[in-house]
This record gives C-alpha cells, sequence and structure tokens, in this order.
C-alpha cells in the first residue's frame, strides 16, 4: 500500500483522478438544467370583493432543444382562492404557453391584504425519438409573487376602447365589433342601444336594444354582435350607438356603414394547419387539435372544422369543432380535443366549412406509445451509455498507462524507487555545481 501511495508524486496518481471524474460524468449521460422562464414576476389582484372574481394570464418559456412539463403550484395565504386552466402546460422545444390565473376570495374573508406564491416546476420531457437521453429528471422552478386585497366596497368601472361596424351585402345583418375592459370589482352586463339612420342624419329608419354578454372584473373582452339589418336597402347609412352599464351611458359614438349590392363583397377563407400539443403520447392522454383559420376575405363568417381520424389507415372516429365567429382579417382557433385509447399511428384530417364555402383538406399525425414502451427504451439506452463508458475507461487506462492498476507490488515499489534515484541525481549535481563554484572563485584571489 505505501508504494501505492508514493504515486502521488507522480502524474499517475492525476490521472487516475481525473480518469474517475470522466467515469461520473459519463454515467450521467449528460445533465440538463434549462432555462426556463415565466412571467410576469408580480401579480397584484386589486379592490376584490368577497365571493369575487379576478383574472390574470401567466406565460412560462422553454428556450432549450428538449421537451418540459410544467407543473403550476399555488401557495401561501390565498393558495385556495387560486384556480389554473390549464392546471398544467406541457412545452415544446422553444416555445412559450400560458395559463389562466383566476382568484375568488370566500364569501367569509376579512378585509386585508393578503400574499401567496404561484411555482412553475418545468421537469424534461423524455420521446422515444430523442438521440440522447436528456438529464436526470432535473427540475427547474420559477416562483412569482401574488397579492390580493380585498375590501368592502363594490366598485363599478367598466370602459369601451374601441368599436366599429363592417358594410355587408344586402340581406345580411351588419357585425358591431367593441372591446371593454372590466376594472371595478363587480360583474356587468353592457346594454347597446342602437338608432340607424339614412345618409343624411335625419331619419331614424332602425332602432334595436341589444344585450351584450357579461364581463368578470379584471376581464378584457372583445366581442362581435349582428344588428339585424336585413329589412334596409342599398345605400349608405349612419348607426349612433350608445353603451349603458347600470343605466349609465358609458359610451357613445356615431359610425357610418353600408348596405352593398349582392356579390360586391368576396367570401374567402385560408385553412392555415392543424396542430397538436401533444404528437407523441400515450393512451388515455387527452390530446388538443387546433385548426387555424384566417378569414382573408372581405366579409364575416361562421366557421367550423369537421374531421376524421384514423388509426394505421383505418377510419375508428369522427371530430367536428363548435361554431366560431370569424371577423375580416382575423386569425381564429378550432378547438377540439380527443383521447386515443390504443398504441399505433394516428391521423387526424379534415376541412373547414365558412358560411356554405369550403377549404382544402389538411391533416397532422399522433404518435401514440405505451408508457412501457417509453419506459424499456430509456433503460435500454441509459444501460449501453454505461456499458460504453465502463468499456472506454478500462481500455483508456490499460492502453496510455500501461496497465497501471494491474502491475504487482515489486513494479510498483520499482517505479517509486525510480523516482526517488532521479531526486538523488539532481541533488549531487547541485553539490558538484557548487563545489566548482568555490574552486573558480579561489582561482580568481589566486591570480592577483
Amino acid at each position: 500500500m505505501d508504494s501505492f501511495f508514493d504515486l502521488r508524486n507522480n502524474d499517475g496518481y492525476l490521472v487516475c483522478i481525473s480518469s474517475f471524474v470522466l467515469f461520473c460524468i459519463l454515467m450521467s449521460c449528460p445533465v440538463f438544467g434549462g432555462s426556463f422562464a415565466a412571467a410576469p414576476g408580480t401579480i397584484a389582484f386589486e379592490n376584490m370583493l368577497k365571493s369575487g372574481y379576478a383574472e390574470t394570464e401567466i406565460f412560462a418559456n422553454n428556450p432549450e432543444d428538449v421537451p418540459v412539463d410544467v407543473e403550476i403550484i399555488a401557495e401561501g395565504q390565498i393558495a385556495e382562492w387560486l384556480s389554473f386552466y390549464p392546471e398544467s402546460l406541457v412545452l415544446g422545444s422553444h416555445s412559450t404557453g400560458e395559463s389562466l390565473v383566476i382568484i375568488r376570495p370566500p364569501w367569509d374573508a376579512a378585509n386585508g391584504q393578503y400574499e401567496g406564491t404561484i411555482t412553475l416546476v418545468s421537469r424534461p420531457r423524455y420521446k422515444p425519438t430523442h438521440d440522447v437521453q436528456y438529464g436526470l429528471n432535473i427540475e427547474t422552478a420559477v416562483i412569482l409573487k401574488v397579492s390580493a386585497e380585498v375590501v368592502g366596497e363594490q366598485i363599478v368601472d367598466y370602459s369601451v376602447a374601441d368599436m366599429s361596424l363592417e358594410s355587408v351585402e344586402v340581406g345580411y345583418g351588419v357585425p358591431l365589433t367593441f372591446s371593454g375592459k372590466n376594472d371595478g370589482n363587480v360583474r356587468v352586463t353592457p346594454k347597446i342601444i342602437i338608432d340607424v339612420y339614412d345618409s343624411n342624419q335625419s331619419v331614424v329608419v332602425l332602432s334595436k336594444n341589444m344585450t351584450a354578454d357579461s364581463v368578470m372584473p379584471t376581464v378584457k373582452k372583445t366581442e362581435t354582435i349582428n344588428i339585424p339589418t336585413e329589412s334596409l336597402s342599398v345605400g349608405q347609412y349612419w348607426a349612433n350607438i350608445s353603451v349603458s352599464v347600470f343605466d349609465e351611458i358609458i359610451y357613445m359614438e356615431m359610425i357610418t356603414f353600408d348596405i352593398l349590392e349582392e356579390g360586391a363583397l368576396l367570401l374567402s377563407g385560408d385553412f392555415v394547419q392543424l396542430i397538436s400539443n401533444r404528437p407523441w403520447s400515450s393512451p388515455e392522454d387527452i390530446v388538443r387539435l387546433d385548426a387555424i383559420f384566417m378569414n382573408t376575405g372581405q366579409m364575416s363568417a361562421n366557421v367550423k372544422f369537421k374531421g376524421e381520424v384514423y388509426l394505421d389507415d383505418e377510419l375508428i372516429d369522427i371530430i367536428e369543432s363548435d361554431e366560431m365567429f370569424s371577423d375580416v382579417g382575423s386569425i381564429i382557433n378550432l378547438t377540439m380535443y380527443y383521447v386515443p385509447e390504443l398504441v399505433g399511428t394516428y391521423r387526424v384530417e379534415g376541412i373547414v366549412y365558412y358560411s356554405g364555402k369550403s377549404t382544402y383538406t389538411k391533416g397532422t399525425v399522433l404518435n401514440v406509445f405505451s408508457d412501457t414502451q417509453n419506459n424499456n427504451f430509456l433503460v435500454e439506452y441509459k444501460y449501453l451509455i454505461t456499458m460504453a463508458s465502463v468499456l472506454f475507461l478500462i481500455f483508456f487506462s490499460m492502453k496510455v498507462f500501461g496497465g497501471i492498476f494491474g502491475r504487482p507490488k515489486g513494479d510498483m515499489d520499482a517505479i517509486s524507487q525510480k523516482y526517488q534515484n532521479i531526486d538523488k541525481s539532481f541533488d549531487d549535481a547541485t553539490r558538484k555545481g557548487e563545489r566548482l563554484k568555490r574552486k573558480i572563485r579561489h582561482m580568481k584571489y589566486s591570480r592577483r
């Protein structure tokens, strides 16, 4: 043993330690830490009523090449008041996701200031298509601070930011689009009064009272409602529009629009793509599908997706979205959910229908693997890397260092003796040099 520890005086010991460190690094294969981020850093819910409501959005960003699962956790005084939709996220590589945060203080909450946190925990997500095993499930967490103020006073504060009318062909209703935000702490339901005048703004030709959707506190909402103008003839008109909340008028505007001849406007749209949030999944997973539609025409339209699901080229199911209203120039997501039951390759394809017209067919692929398949893949892959690492280190040590780990004790003693002899030779040479210097100085003094 003593001769082995003598190796600390030479490079062999350092090589042994370096090899051990290299072995540990290879065994971990490599560790993925990531740079996961979330926002906003601080969320403040102000002037909330007991049993009230408020909402906001949080965003999570994954800038890495590895998909991640994100768990959202509420903690602190207001943890039980908070809910999330969705409650977790699946982020692909270099992607961003969002979740709606909803807070509802209980009826017996005391007035005052409350604190809490929202923690987003990111975990690397394994997929059979990866060429590399990413890390050891290292978690990355981001904490967002949340505060809530509970008060006893009702605050009504609703405002309209924008309002517009579209021109339509004769026989169609005129779409009225407006955006409003509820900055108060009570639910509001806007009432809309519309008086339509002729082109000279002198005669009222149509009057309508309409009710918009209710708007919860802190919510900003854009809504489109159709004014029934089918009885109007071709020509220019003016609409005097007022919005009231709790019998108080908060907004008024005069807007012009046209009733056009039939065929004057173009109705067209583009089915951009069909995408899935989980192209790789397991049986019984809930898979979200989004058919993205763009209204490229000059008229608004009612839009709906209808599609078929194939498993290994056999039709097994039919899916369709809810019907949605599409403004001119808008891009909308027609969202559906599908739960695959069997392992295999699914193909989903379909058509978007809009106001009697249809688009080209587009589709996407879902790859469904069992959990056993995924786990076997990872276990086998880790085993192969581990074995390769061990074999490499054994070969490296025997080849480069001449089998240093297998030498007998006599060889180890010989190596130590060799280095001791070298040190002794250096000491002898140093003493001879000092004697030579003294002899030269003596010769110089003798010549004087």
